[in-house]
């Protein structure tokens, strides 16, 4: 196993016992501070606010659901072909091959999950493939952000299409 050191975490991992504010993927949906790639009309693709690592991005329904079995089938749908699109564009973004990622769902708390009531699909590189240079929140922040404006270019260049109906 891998030890993944990721200090920029802390302060997300210190705000998990706050949670009166409102789901933070709802927020996306309406607001976007840089982190948003991709908007669709069932889905939307983000980066993670508090990466494991370097290009951590979710595929997020925008409807509030705690469970992919509470999704309907455009939405499994969309979500499917976004996972997809977004793997190809970190694919070329970040220079690395399909083995290169871990893809996964935390479903509830003892599974991982840091946002449990609002299901979404995690796609991290591994460290072995790749990885931050930096360590302080504010530089991880800084490439977090380029990295969403290259993916952004990178999707509206392969012409991401997704249900249209």
């Amino acid at each position: 196993m891998e030890i993944v050191f990721t200090p920029w975490r802390w302060t997300y991992i210190k705000s998990t016992n706050n949670k009166g504010s409102g789901c933070a993927l709802c927020a996306y949906l309406h607001g976007d501070d840089g982190l948003v790639v991709y908007r669709g009309r069932y889905c939307f693709i983000v980066m993670n606010k508090y990466p494991y690592n370097i290009g951590h991005v979710m595929i997020v329904p925008n409807r509030h659901v705690p469970s992919i079995t509470d999704l309907s089938t455009e939405e499994i749908q969309e979500c499917s072909a976004l996972l997809v699109a977004i793997v190809k564009a970190l694919m070329e973004v970040l220079g690395i091959d399909y083995e290169d990622f871990d893809i996964g769902i935390n479903i509830g708390r003892v599974a991982g999950a840091g946002i449990e009531e609002h299901m979404h699909i995690h796609v991290v590189p591994k460290p072995s493939a790749i990885r931050f240079t930096v360590t302080d929140p504010d530089s991880v922040a800084n490439q977090t952000r380029e990295i969403a404006a290259r993916l952004r270019s990178t999707l509206r260049l392969m012409k991401v299409q997704v249900i249209n109906t």
